[in-house]
């Protein structure tokens, strides 16, 4: 099982760099009145880890309730 889960865990990393190569370019984000340039890379890693962190609070508060 150990065996299953490096093997997994070594595809998962690979797709990620295979998809953070692909989307290296500058992209021109409008946030607000803010507009700034980055790389799509950083602008995805910035969405999912708001993502996460945003799911993270919605179920601590969704266990407090009950």
């Amino acid at each position: 099982m150990q065996k299953v889960k490096q093997i997994i865990s070594f595809v998962l990393i690979a797709l990620a760099t295979i998809v953070a190569f692909q989307n290296m370019e500058e992209v021109k984000t409008e946030l607000l009145f803010m507009t700034f340039e980055l790389p799509r890379v950083v602008l995805l890693l910035c969405v999912f880890v708001f993502g996460f962190i945003s799911g993270k609070l919605i179920k601590i508060r969704w266990k407090k309730k009950k």
